[in-house]
């Protein structure tokens, strides 16, 4: 078998500039541009500042914005590729201490997750997902009569890979209280429970 010959780092380089340059000149071309103008990238320091800078697209850094407190506290919670876009500060609490009061006025069947975020702030009852963590690890503390029943954490807005908002809920199962994610465009039910201090 015969082996290829070793192609020479300088005359690869060589390629690839001229493969550059034929690009660059047949945009300026196409452009309306002449050779004159492209003269002028090796004559204008200031064009070719301008072609580098465009290039490397230099940008200013933006400050990194806060974590969340989610993000810092249960983020072993947060599925992959997921992003939190609102939370809360965690309570402090004991399970014993909690209301868990239903969101609906008389006569409603369902609302919208906005609507019952909205009045989750007005109840004073907007815990986030740092809040259900400690929840579930005191689970044995949440009063039985909610098995059945989901606890919305509603103080913690994620948003899925595909764009759509959900929030976090404890939901019983199997025996046991677990940590699920329910669509935030969904319908918000008389069996669903928020959660604050009495």
């Amino acid at each position: 078998m015969a082996r290829k010959p070793k192609k020479s780092e300088f005359l690869r380089s060589l390629g690839i500039f001229w493969q550059i340059w034929k690009s660059l000149t047949d945009e300026v071309l196409g452009l309306g541009g002449s050779d004159e103008d492209l003269r002028r990238i090796e004559t204008d320091g200031k064009l070719r500042r301008e072609v580098a800078e465009l290039i490397v697209r230099r940008k200013e850094k933006k400050p990194a914005r806060p974590l969340f407190p989610s993000e810092r506290l249960a983020a072993d919670l947060i599925p992959d590729n997921w992003e939190v876009v609102e939370d809360v500060e965690p309570s402090e609490f004991e399970v014993g201490d909690l209301a868990f009061p239903g969101f609906l006025m008389e006569g409603e069947t369902c609302i919208d997750g906005e609507e019952m975020r909205r009045r989750a702030v007005q109840l004073k009852a907007n815990f986030g997902l740092v809040d259900g963590k400690r929840l579930l690890a005191h689970q044995d503390e949440i009063p039985v009569e909610l098995r059945g029943k989901a606890i919305v954490l509603s103080g913690t807005l994620l948003r899925d890979p595909d764009g759509r908002l959900y929030v976090a809920c404890l939901d019983w199962d199997d025996d046991r209280w677990y940590l699920g994610f329910f669509w935030l465009g969904g319908g918000w039910r008389v069996d669903d429970r928020l959660v604050r201090r009495k």
